[in-house]
């Protein structure tokens, strides 16, 4: 274990080297550990997240590899955004409301729960969805360099 000097920058890098490199019997886990981090601390640490995109998640547009059928929304006329799907997936890690999905004794995806939303993402979609919002974090980061 090293020393960080810059946690805001190494924390998503180490995150995305954690998920590019490890293929063991613990990924799921490893996965959703990585993803608790992703979603809290560059939140809390930007003061609301502002740094992510408003981009909308519907039948044609996927940001982050996310798609409209993963997700149901009680506020259908609130729109889906990628700013309040983060928002949503943040409290039901932090909550606890969160579970596997599984399939013949393999774990498939998860189940995020949280008022009025609820999102069924498959494990592929959330790896790709955990190192885009790193990278996207990173980018951010840097050009405020």
């Amino acid at each position: 274990m090293g020393e960080m000097y810059s946690f805001e920058l190494e924390f998503p890098q180490r995150t995305i080297a954690l998920l590019d490199i490890y293929d063991g019997i613990y990924t799921e886990t490893l996965l959703i550990n990585c993803l608790t981090g992703l979603l809290v601390l560059p939140k809390e640490m930007e003061r609301g997240g502002r740094f992510v995109p408003d981009l909308r998640v519907n039948r044609d547009n996927h940001p982050w590899g996310l798609r409209r059928e993963y997700f149901e929304v009680d506020c259908e006329q609130c729109g889906l955004s990628l700013r309040n799907i983060i928002r949503k997936l943040r409290n039901a890690v932090a909550h606890g409301k969160i579970e596997p999905i599984n399939n013949e004794y393999q774990i498939v995806g998860f189940v995020f729960s949280d008022r009025g939303f609820r999102a069924e993402i498959p494990l592929g979609v959330l790896k790709e969805f955990a190192l885009s919002f790193a990278r996207h974090y990173l980018d951010v980061r840097n050009s405020q360099r």
